[in-house]
């Protein structure tokens, strides 16, 4: 992933994510939820506002265009 910079990712930045479990083309999106799960691919944890950049792939995304996403499937954090 590339952080562009960002030591944390926070509600409300933008992202670039890759749609259908990352198979997909990719599209931009605000981050408005974060749940910091104990392991990847587990879409339940505890909800925060921001995570560390270095553990994004254990968190699920809630996003501004009404989809989700493992954190796994973002692909660069946007200026």
């Amino acid at each position: 992933m590339n952080a562009n910079g960002q030591q944390k990712l926070r509600v409300g930045m933008k992202v670039r994510y890759r749609t259908c479990f990352g198979g997909g083309p990719s599209k931009v999106a605000t981050v408005e939820s974060i749940e910091l799960c104990k392991g990847a691919h587990q879409k339940e944890g505890i909800e925060t506002d921001e995570v560390w950049v270095k553990d994004v792939y254990r968190c699920v995304l809630g996003l501004s265009d009404e989809h989700w996403a493992y954190g796994e499937q973002v692909d660069a954090i946007l200026p």
